[in-house]
């Protein structure tokens, strides 16, 4: 089975979402390491309900950050999260595959869709601040009363 690790290049620099995906790669390798040493069906099912909702809610916080910054790939951002939103419950059924196809879900996802909507994200927070510092840098008007 394909392993999946959390790595430096996995990051997308915006802490928030960096934290949250970690704990999707934790709960990931949870239910991978329930598989592989033949943990109960109970064991399983409660590992694969856990990442999905991670994941969902994960999802969900991602939209809210992009529609808030007025990203212009929401659209395309959020197909790609409906897509694994219909095909990780259609899997659930079966462990091996839904690790399988969630391992390079991710991998694809987070390398350009997520590292795409990172940089928009700190871009519209750079902006957003832009106007307060330049009110702060602005000379006082010195000419005599």
């Amino acid at each position: 089975m394909q392993r999946f690790h959390w790595t430096a290049g996995h990051t997308v620099f915006e802490a928030e979402i960096d934290a949250e995906h970690r704990e999707m790669f934790r709960l990931y390798e949870e239910l991978s390491s329930a598989v592989e040493t033949g943990a109960n069906a109970e064991v399983v099912g409660d590992a694969i309900r856990r990442l999905i909702a991670e994941v969902e809610g994960h999802c969900a916080h991602e939209e809210r950050l992009m529609r808030a910054a007025g990203y212009s790939a929401y659209a395309w951002h959020k197909r790609e999260h409906d897509g694994a939103r219909r095909r990780l419950p259609a899997l659930a059924g079966r462990p091996r595959e839904l690790l399988q196809y969630l391992a390079a879900w991710f991998q694809n996802h987070t390398s350009v869709a997520d590292r795409m909507m990172a940089a928009a994200l700190r871009n519209a927070g750079r902006a957003q601040r832009a106007p307060q510092r330049a009110r702060r840098r602005a000379p006082l008007d010195a000419t005599p009363a």
